[in-house]
């Protein structure tokens, strides 16, 4: 199952895929022509009427952390250990030198998971480097769990290992959503439009009143949906994201602000194009008196240019619980016409179009897929040399991506990397951290050798992928390990915490099929 979901992850980010749809498509010629305008990644909030929201409100809700501030209010107790805490974290690129920041603009990061430890494991994950990349705002982990024991063991679990990282790192609870439709067939992804909701509704206080700009007192913050497993590299602030061709698609139907407002939410983009309206039936999922809806009667250039996005997504509260209303209501429907992994995705799509509000997409938000070179942000790095993409500091800050999306495997040689491949005591005190690659791995390697083989297979590899595998080995490997260096500094009192760089996969490549959770 996962290596299916994985296929379709990787074939959804590249159009060149088989199994695309092509008919009134931009062909891959002209979609590595488009031209878009200048800068270095998103939220280039020039919006001087975007004011700081005010504070969380919570509404009994079951959140295990509720004593935050928002941007513009009192630093929140431990704020300035804070400070000290994360300027003390290494960098793979050099260490932190300024603390936690706002910037006028009230932001929610949030990212849906259900309850299980390797979602645990991811959230550390994705906290950790929310610390280090200092990430203005609240981070908030949308956990949708099953009855009140794995709730209560969740609230236990944050309390010990990720509150002390930040005040501002906080949790909301959700039930469990993936079992809604009448067949009981399970379907995890029900969670993220469901569980966004509730948080919507029981942490900012919004309900189906309010309609207008200025009804909830959130609705100028940005809301910044990601996925569990993505690492921010680069935090999305004011003045980071100017218009730069390497990060935004070419729009001819609206113009590209180069930042969030209202009616002007963003995406990355992914790549399968127009089949979130060519496989479903939009004329199902909403009233008879919303027909005809604007899914149905967009042009073809409104359809291309602005609704095939992904994670990591982005919009204003007002518009968000816009759009994720419509997005829950949704979902169920679409999965009955199109009982796929992208079900979700396509309904956050149909929910936007049908909403009437075009996203702003974005090639350079986000790396993930090495074959992917016209969607992402790798033509951010063009100028860079192999061994430049492997030496810490080489690479320019505004030449980062905002987000390292780690759903897929990276291998050069014998060295190989992907979430499934990391065993869930690797946050621990007595496993070893990752063999980290050397600065020339992509200058010595053009091949790999097959993983989880008795016999030594060796592959080649296409030389436009060799800088993208070697840039996600040189990267994704310390992200990790910096992690879970900091989970050993901090949680091992009284043992000596495992610190050799020996876990690896490529000496002996017969692995115990246990040794890995492949969920």
């Amino acid at each position: 199952m996962v290596r299916r979901a994985n296929n379709s992850r990787r074939q959804l980010k590249n159009p060149r895929s088989g199994g695309q749809k092509g008919g009134g498509l931009l062909t891959s010629t002209q979609f590595m022509m488009l031209t878009v305008g200048f800068g270095a990644l998103f939220l280039a909030l020039n919006i001087y009427h975007l004011m700081p929201a005010a504070g969380l409100v919570l509404n009994n809700n079951p959140v295990a952390s509720t004593t935050t501030a928002d941007e513009g209010e009192s630093p929140p107790p431990g704020a300035a250990a804070q400070e000290r805490k994360i300027q003390s974290v290494d960098s793979s690129v050099g260490a932190l030198s300024s603390p936690l920041r706002g910037d006028g603009v009230q932001y929610h990061v949030v990212f849906s998971t259900g309850c299980s430890p390797k979602q645990n494991f991811q959230s550390y994950i994705f906290f950790f480097h929310a610390m280090k990349s200092q990430q203005p705002g609240k981070v908030t982990r949308i956990a949708a769990c099953e009855g009140d024991t794995e709730a209560d063991a969740l609230r236990a679990h944050h309390k010990e290992f990720v509150e002390p990282m930040s005040p501002n790192f906080l949790l909301h609870i959700t039930p469990d959503y993936s079992r809604i439709k009448k067949d009981g067939n399970t379907y995890h992804y029900f969670n993220k439009p469901f569980s966004t909701h509730h948080w919507m509704e029981n942490a900012l206080g919004y309900t189906p009143k309010h309609k207008n700009v200025g009804d909830n007192k959130h609705d100028n913050a940005i809301v910044i949906l990601c996925d569990p497993d993505q690492v921010i590299m680069r935090p999305f602030t004011k003045n980071t994201f100017l218009n730069n061709s390497k990060v935004w698609m070419k729009r001819t139907t609206h113009p590209i602000i180069d930042h969030v407002d209202h009616g002007a939410p963003a995406g990355q983009l992914y790549g399968f194009q127009d089949q979130w309206k060519t496989k479903t039936n939009i004329t199902r999922y909403v009233p008879k008196d919303e027909l005809p809806s604007y899914v149905q009667t967009m042009s073809d250039a409104e359809m291309r240019e602005n609704y095939a996005v992904g994670p990591p997504y982005m919009a204003t509260a007002h518009d968000f619980y816009t759009i994720v209303t419509r997005w829950k209501d949704f979902v169920p429907l679409v999965h009955d016409d199109y009982p796929h992994l992208l079900a979700e995705m396509f309904g956050y799509c149909l929910a936007a179009a049908h909403s009437r509000l075009p996203h702003q997409v974005a090639k350079g938000f986000m790396i993930s897929d090495v074959a992917s070179f016209g969607n992402e942000g790798w033509p951010m790095m063009e100028k860079y040399t192999v061994r430049d993409v492997c030496t810490p500091g080489a690479i320019a800050p505004q030449d980062t991506p905002n987000i390292l999306h780690y759903c897929q495997r990276y291998t050069l040689g014998k060295f190989v990397i992907g979430k499934h491949r990391i065993p869930l005591t690797f946050l621990g005190c007595e496993d070893p951290l990752l063999t980290e690659p050397p600065p020339d791995i992509g200058e010595r390697f053009n091949f790999f050798f097959e993983p989880d083989r008795k016999e030594e297979v060796k592959k080649n590899l296409p030389q436009p992928v060799i800088k993208p595998n070697a840039y996600m080995l040189c990267h994704l490997i310390p992200y990790l390990n910096e992690a879970a260096t900091y989970w050993k500094d901090h949680h091992c009192e009284g043992k000596t915490p495992n610190k050799e760089k020996t876990l690896k996969w490529f000496d002996n490549m017969e692995v115990a099929p246990h040794f890995f959770e492949d969920n």
